[in-house]
């Protein structure tokens, strides 16, 4: 049976995860380096806010960096499952759009539905049967 949409479906989920991780990670980068550009021009007092503000954000940045980087994993387990296993390939994409679903209640991304939606594709159809 041909599974080219699960397939197509999972590989733009696992790719708007790793993207969001990427981005995430380049965030973290970014503001870490930063912190030390404004020591010079800012008093004391105001760095001092803005830089526990920047280490307590880059601290819960994480969460979602390491859902991103699992949801990212598993995603791509279910691509490579869909041939062999479509039921366990189901149950991966499953897995990882509860992982990613965080990012669909702020409305940024959308990869949690296209996992689900091949999730439901995978238990759903059924092989074509041959006939005589």
């Amino acid at each position: 049976m041909d599974r080219t949409i699960e397939k197509i479906l999972g590989i733009v989920g696992f790719i708007m995860d790793g993207a969001l991780a990427i981005l995430g990670i380049v965030v973290i980068l970014i503001l870490n380096s930063s912190v030390g550009l404004f020591e010079g021009t800012i008093d004391p007092a105001e760095f001092g806010f803005f830089d526990d503000f920047v280490s307590i954000f880059s601290v819960f940045i994480w969460i979602p960096i390491i859902g991103c980087i699992i949801s990212f994993t598993l995603g791509l387990i279910g691509v490579l499952n869909i041939k062999r296993n479509p039921k366990t390939a189901g149950g991966f994409f499953i897995a990882a759009a509860v992982l990613s679903g965080w990012l669909l209640l702020s409305g940024i991304l959308f990869q949690s539905l296209l996992y689900l939606a091949a999730a439901i594709m995978c238990f759903v159809r059924k092989p074509e049967e041959k006939s005589i």
